[in-house]
């Protein structure tokens, strides 16, 4: 008899007693020629089997360890040494089927028929009323057969998926916590997470809403989830206090909370959470309502979702989107429509689709603005060398930096490209430096005052800079002055390449060690918060969201259009520099400019 190890309830219940029956007498005992036969294995397996398919536990129970103690090396001992847990769980003695179920376990540890034992110990342990050591069993199980395909899996996977969120919907705050522990990091923990938040809500316990509420939301990625991490705050929230007789304004947030753009529209997000106070005790002020929709990173959701922002929501102003494409549409769909909108994408001339578009994040014009403002009217720069990727961020930047160069009255002395995905610079290099240069032999002496050029400009990520900055002194370029864009942020780059870069200069739009009343206490919020070091997205996100209330703070907003010209006239101080709008809406605010002494990234003040 062979029996499907990979589903072996189907293979048990199809195994009729008929079968059995020939199997027995064809087997196991009988009369030959008047004398006894010896019992064969298959028959005392098929004996030990009937008994259990007919409900003779005991009978089969003493069958299978006979089985299982005379033949430990035929095929069937597997499933006898399983039948036999099996048979101690339907008997109600369960925890001698967890011991023959973890010895199994122990013995074939690779065995696919593993799923069932482990589903059978999570049985065991609900019936001994260990719901949390069940959960735990249970989501191994799952777990194990998560991946694989086909009728015989999905049946177990739905059984299973079933058990543990009824085990989750009807346990109480203790256990559940300790499942928790469990289930980190797998497909339920939101589900515990949110059970958990929701019970501390109806037993008003303020702090531990919170808690839940804010584990809930960093567990997913899935809209749903977090939308229902958010609702819970906004609900402890407002039961803390913070309401006034003004009402409640509502604000609207547009960002990619899935697709390509999720990591950075959620880092944003965390930000303006963290600037909403909902993390906080009390909650002081104008009360706020903020509406989160998720743009996906494309056109069509960014004007949907101002659509219904407006006419739905009746929002007074919309922070986001981020990336280009969706924020130009959504600029044009809220101009169209009359709502102020504030937002965080780098792309040129957003602001130029109308009197209700704002920007409030630094674009490479102001980046390269700054950088020169050092190098050229601090440092005594005038002459300059652009080494560049050649795709679109490295073309940009490029014809950016020479329009500026120029426009101060300096040089650009050589302009030089290389492919995205080049690891050999030498051909670049060798004809920026010069043929007075040429290629290092163990006796050259030459340093960056023999060069034709005061600095060298390279836009592109820490990655690559971290390649070709070494590359440098191979063609007798020592100490060569580099200038960089935000991309370049990186501890790793000092970690590997510090030593090349020495008082090179970059911009970026934060930076926690900058000079700004607020930033050691926002990165410590953010730290306790999110347990991560918070980015350029998250510090911009926090503090638009704080100037937003800072507006609403001070009264006689009643409309859209007041709003707007506020915008113009307030001048807010956050932690990622002094803000305020022109006349066109572009943020007025200067870039943090970092640079590299010895094994730091300083802040230049």
């Amino acid at each position: 008899m062979i029996i499907n190890l990979l589903s072996a309830r189907k293979a048990i219940s199809a195994l009729t007693a008929g079968m059995a029956f020939c199997l027995l007498f064809s087997c196991g005992t009988g009369m030959a020629m008047g004398k006894p036969v010896e019992k064969k294995p298959a028959g005392i397996y098929a004996e030990a089997d009937l008994a259990f398919l007919t409900g003779g536990y005991q009978e089969a129970l003493e069958s299978f360890k006979k089985f299982v103690k005379e033949y430990p090396e035929y095929p069937e001992i597997v499933a006898a040494r399983y039948k036999i847990a099996r048979i101690y769980f339907n008997i109600g003695d369960f925890k001698n089927s967890i011991n023959a179920s973890l010895e199994w376990l122990n013995l074939y540890p690779d065995n696919p028929l593993k799923v069932e034992v482990m589903s059978l110990m999570g049985n065991n342990y609900n019936a001994l009323g260990n719901r949390p050591e069940s959960f735990r069993w249970r989501l191994t199980a799952f777990k194990a057969v998560k991946e694989k395909s086909g009728q015989d899996f999905q049946d177990i996977k739905e059984e299973l998926n079933t058990k543990i969120l009824d085990s989750i919907k009807t346990c109480p705050r203790e256990e559940l916590e300790q499942m928790a522990g469990y289930g980190v990091e797998s497909d339920y923990i939101p589900y515990i997470y949110h059970r958990l938040a929701v019970i501390s809500l109806e037993e008003n316990r303020t702090d531990d809403v919170k808690k839940y509420a804010m584990l809930l939301v960093r567990s997913s990625q899935e809209e749903t989830w977090v939308s229902m991490g958010r609702e819970l705050l906004e609900r402890v929230s407002k039961k803390t206090g913070g309401e006034n007789d003004a009402g409640t304004i509502t604000i609207g947030c547009l960002l990619p909370l899935s697709g390509p753009f999720a990591l950075y529209g959620q880092e944003v997000l965390n930000g303006i959470d963290l600037g909403m106070d909902i993390f906080s005790r009390q909650q002081k002020g104008q009360a706020i309502e903020l509406v989160i929709k998720d743009t996906k990173g494309n056109a069509e959701d960014a004007i949907a979702a101002v659509k219904e922002l407006v006419d739905v929501d009746n929002v007074t102003v919309i922070v986001g989107p981020l990336a280009s494409v969706e924020s130009i549409a959504a600029a044009k769909k809220a101009q169209e429509l009359g709502v102020p909108i504030i937002t965080f994408t780098q792309k040129e001339g957003i602001t130029n689709e109308g009197d209700m578009v704002f920007r409030n994040f630094l674009t490479p014009s102001k980046e390269v603005e700054a950088l020169l403002n050092r190098a050229m009217n601090d440092m005594g720069m005038k002459r300059f060398a652009i080494f560049y990727p050649d795709k679109t961020y490295g073309q940009y930047y490029k014809d950016i930096f020479r329009e500026r160069v120029k426009l101060m009255g300096g040089t650009i002395t050589a302009v030089e490209s290389y492919k995205p995905d080049q690891t050999d610079f030498a051909d670049g290099i060798r004809k920026i430096v010069g043929s007075n240069n040429s290629r290092i032999d163990g006796k050259g002496t030459s340093s960056a005052s023999s060069l034709n050029f005061d600095a060298i400009f390279i836009p592109d990520n820490y990655q690559q800079i971290a390649m070709i900055a070494p590359q440098f002194p191979y063609y007798n370029a020592f100490n060569v002055p580099f200038l960089g864009t935000s991309l370049w942020m990186s501890d790793d780059l000092v970690k590997s390449t510090g030593s090349f870069l020495q008082g090179a200069v970059f911009p970026v739009g934060f930076s926690p060690d900058a000079d700004m009343e607020g930033i050691e206490e926002f990165v410590a919020d953010y730290k306790d918060s999110f347990q991560s070091d918070p980015g350029v997205l998250a510090a911009n996100g926090y503090d638009t969201i704080r100037l937003i209330k800072d507006i609403l703070n001070k009264g006689g907003i009643k409309a859209r259009k007041d709003f707007q010209k506020e915008l113009h006239q307030d001048v807010f101080k956050g932690v990622t520099g002094e803000i305020s709008f022109d006349e066109k809406g572009e943020v007025k605010k200067e870039p943090v400019l970092l640079t590299i002494e010895g094994e730091n990234i300083e802040v230049i003040n």
